[in-house]
Order: C-alpha cells, then sequence, then structure tokens
C-alpha cells in the first residue's frame, strides 16, 4: 500500500505492508546515514519476512537533506513520530515500535524517549553509543589500520581536527580549503569516502553537521521499552564494547533492565554474509529478530 508522511511540511513517500489477517504489531525502520530510500534491503527485507509473523511494516522515504546538511536526529525523530501516528490508523492498538540501523541507532531512542507512549519497543541494529563525531574518527581510523595506513593516522587526526573546528565555527572556509586541499593530496584519502567537498561551503558550518557532538545519553536513559540490539563481530566502524557499555551504564541508571544484545557472526556493519558470489541477509539475524519480536513487540493480547 503507498501512502505519504505529512511530516511538519514535507511529504515523505511511504509503503505499508500489512499481514493478511489483523496485526499483531508494528514496526517502522528508521535510516542509516547513506541508506535514506525506503527499498534499501534492510528495510525490504523486513517488510518482506515481517508480515507473515503478523507485524504490519511501515517504510518510508527519509526526509531530503539540504546542500549536504545532515538531517538533524530531531527532525528525523518527529518523522518517525508523524510515522507513528499513520501507522497506528491502520492497525488499531497493536504494539508499534522502531527499528534502527546504524545512524537510526541514534534517532529511535531519541523518539522512544521524547514520545514514551507511543514507542513499544527498539531493535536496534548497529548501534554506536557514542556521538556521531566520535564514532566517525573511530570508524574512519580502523579504514586506515585495515588497509596499511596505520603511520598515517596522527595526518588523519590533522584533518579530522580541523574539519571538526571547521564545524564547530572555531575556522574559517580558507583555513578548512588548505586542509581538505593537503589531506586529498595523501594515499589514504579515498578512504575516507568525502567527495562533498564543495558541499561543505554552500552553508554555514553550524548548520552542516549539527549531531557531531550530540550526546543521546539522556535518551537512552529515558527510554522505558525493551531493547534488542545487534552487533556484527567484525564491525569496523564503530567501538562494540564501548557502545554496549554505555547503553547498560544508562539501563543500570534508570533501573531498567539493559538492552539484550546479540551478535552476528561472519557480518560486519551490515547484518549480511557473503556466500560465493551472494550476499544474503544473516539467517542468526532473521532468527534472533522474529524470535524477540515475538516475545516484546506484539500486542499481550494478540501474542502467541
Amino acid at each position: 500500500m503507498e501512502l505519504v508522511i505529512d511530516a511538519h511540511g514535507a511529504e515523505l513517500p511511504a509503503t505499508l505492508t500489512l499481514p493478511d489477517g489483523p496485526a499483531r504489531g508494528g514496526l517502522i525502520p528508521l535510516h542509516g546515514s547513506h541508506c535514506g530510500n525506503r527499498d534499501f534491503v534492510l528495510y525490504e527485507h523486513l517488510a518482506e519476512v515481517l508480515p507473515a509473523h503478523g507485524i504490519a511494516v511501515l517504510r518510508y522515504d527519509r526526509r531530503p537533506s539540504r546542500l549536504g546538511v545532515d538531517v538533524p536526529f530531531v527532525d528525523q525523530a518527529a518523522d518517525a513520530r508523524a510515522a507513528i501516528s499513520l501507522l497506528r490508523r491502520h492497525i488499531g492498538d497493536a504494539a508499534i515500535g522502531l527499528w534502527g540501523f546504524s545512524q537510526g541507532g541514534w534517532v529511535a531512542p531519541l523518539a522512544a524517549a521524547t514520545w514514551p507512549d507511543e514507542v513499544a519497543f527498539l531493535t536496534l541494529v548497529s548501534p554506536s553509543g557514542v556521538s556521531p563525531g566520535a564514532q566517525m574518527r573511530y570508524g574512519l581510523a580502523q579504514q586506515l589500520r585495515n588497509n596499511g595506513f596505520a603511520d598515517c593516522l596522527d595526518e588523519l587526526t590533522r584533518f579530522q581536527d580541523a574539519m571538526a573546528a571547521y564545524l564547530r565555527g572555531q575556522s574559517d572556509a580558507e583555513t578548512m580549503r588548505e586542509e581538505f586541499a593537503k589531506a586529498a593530496s595523501q594515499p589514504w584519502w579515498p578512504l575516507l569516502g568525502y567527495d562533498f567537498s564543495d558541499d561543505v561551503f554552500n552553508a554555514p558550518p553550524g548548520e552542516l553537521w549539527v549531531d557531531m557532538d550530540a550526546d543521546l545519553t539522556s535518551s537512552y536513559e529515558a527510554v522505558r521499552c525493551p531493547v534488542l540490539t545487534f552487533h556484527g563481530e567484525t564491525d569496523q566502524w564503530l567501538s562494540i564494547d564501548e557502545s554496549i557499555g554505555i547503553w547498560r551504564e544508562a539501563s543500570a541508571k534508570s533501573g531498567r533492565p539493559a538492552p539484550e544484545v546479540i551478535r552476528l557472526p561472519g557480518c560486519d556493519h551490515v547484518p549480511t554474509i557473503r556466500t560465493g558470489d551472494t550476499t544474503g541477509i544473516s539467517p542468526t539475524y532473521e532468527k534472533a529478530l522474529l524470535d524477540w519480536l515475538n516475545r516484546h513487540a506484539v500486542s499481550p493480547k494478540a501474542a502467541v
């Protein structure tokens, strides 16, 4: 079913996949930073698998970014709430939860903490507990280490420090252009994936990455619903143990159970496994997700 989410001045195209019978629950995927379209493979997988188990899936296109400016988490969380309202009209009183991948692992708990009565559960895939800026520093450093550039980490740090200073309004565009030019001449530069240098200067620096230093620990502490997290055992983009520890500490402070953590063998940042020339969804991920959702993510009167 094709729908449109009215999200505070933006109309977000959406696709709703319903069970054949009454919905026992509903799930809304929230986006990774580079996976803003609703046809991303992980979101489509949810729509293919969950309705057969009585869970409706509403997936939608993320609000468009502007001139390279990242969509602020608060806006993404508000859009998630608008999606919940739309899904509620189609499945009645069934429990509705959020599924967040990567960047969505920050947005989902922010939404759940802000509107606790509307979010019944969270499932997070490759979530980071630290700030986005800290996570990106860790991930890019790992890329250099894994590709034989461990002796260039000081050069990377210099560039990252310069970028952070510019984004915080502590440096000027001319200085940042010089730092871009220096870094772009290095053999490790392609590993960073920075293909947006022109966009960096098309908006005020304070608007480019407003969540770079975002500390979501207060949101983690405020989450009241059950939480499931998945981590690929070979994920090089985030510090898994540190992230798990931050969530556990937040749970202890709030007096609620810590998230259930599942590590996925053979997976990195995405819960997929490559077999020969084929890449598919991890069977471990799919089974664990279905088992957990059946225990935690359906309305009590409908659980089996």
